[in-house]
C-alpha cells in the first residue's frame, strides 16, 4: 500500500472520530471524496428525486467527476484537518 492510501486510511478513520460533529454539507463534502477516492467516477443512476438522502449522497459523489483517485485522497485529507481544528 502507497504511503498516501495509508494516510488517506489514517485520516478516514480522523474522520470516524472526531469530537467536532459536522454538518450535514460537510459530512456529505467527506463522503463523496472518499467515494471518488476509493471507486472513481460516479457511474451509478441517479436515485429518484424522492429518495433525498441518497441523491444527496449521489450529487456529493458525482461532484468529483474526473478527479484522479491520489488528488481525492489529497483533498479528503485536507479537508478532515480542516474539520480537526474546529474541535480544538
Amino acid at each position: 500500500m502507497a504511503n498516501l492510501e495509508v494516510q488517506f486510511e489514517s485520516f478516514a478513520e480522523k474522520a470516524r472520530n472526531l469530537r467536532y460533529t459536522p454538518k450535514d454539507e460537510e459530512k456529505l463534502t467527506l463522503y463523496g471524496l472518499y467515494k471518488q477516492a476509493n471507486c472513481g467516477n460516479n457511474h451509478t443512476a441517479k436515485p429518484h428525486f424522492l429518495e433525498l438522502k441518497n441523491v444527496a449522497k449521489w450529487e456529493a459523489w458525482d461532484k468529483n467527476r474526473g478527479l484522479c483517485k491520489d488528488d481525492a485522497m489529497k483533498k479528503y485529507i485536507a479537508y478532515v484537518k480542516m474539520l480537526a481544528l474546529k474541535q480544538d
